[in-house]
Order: C-alpha cells, then sequence, then structure tokens
C-alpha cells in the first residue's frame, strides 16, 4: 500500500501486526459514516479487508469506489 492509506475491517489481534509490519494505520473495526468522511477529506485513502462473519462493512465504505478491497488475508 502507498503512504496516507488507513486500513480497515483486519481480523481481531492481527491488526497490530499489520501495522508493525506495514507502517500504516490498521483497525478492526470501521469509523462511522461522518468519521469516515472526515478521513477522506484529509487526504486519506482508504483500504478495506472484505466482510467477514460478524464483522461487515457499511455501505459508505462498500458503495465507495475510491476504497481499495484487499483480497488477501493477513497469515
Amino acid at each position: 500500500m502507498p503512504e496516507k492509506y488507513v486500513i480497515l475491517n483486519c481480523k481481531s489481534f492481527e491488526d497490530i501486526e499489520a501495522m508493525f509490519w506495514s507502517k500504516h494505520n490498521v483497525y478492526q473495526w470501521f469509523p462511522n459514516e461522518r468519521d469516515y468522511l472526515q478521513l477522506k477529506e484529509n487526504g486519506y485513502k482508504i483500504a478495506a479487508f472484505p466482510n467477514m462473519l460478524g464483522q461487515d462493512l457499511p455501505d459508505y465504505i462498500v458503495n465507495d469506489f475510491d476504497v481499495v478491497m484487499i483480497d488477501k488475508r493477513l497469515k
């Protein structure tokens, strides 16, 4: 991932390891719509892991064509 990306919807306990190795902000959750739009207004780009059991991305992220969906899982 290039700089200035925020990565969302990471599996529990994998977010810290992903932050360490990638130097990105990685979260196992996603912000509410207002905070999400604020991130974008501040110049951040968004990448996200797809839906997983009990952790579905909201429509404002799924329907945003600027979001990079990460199709690989962390190991």
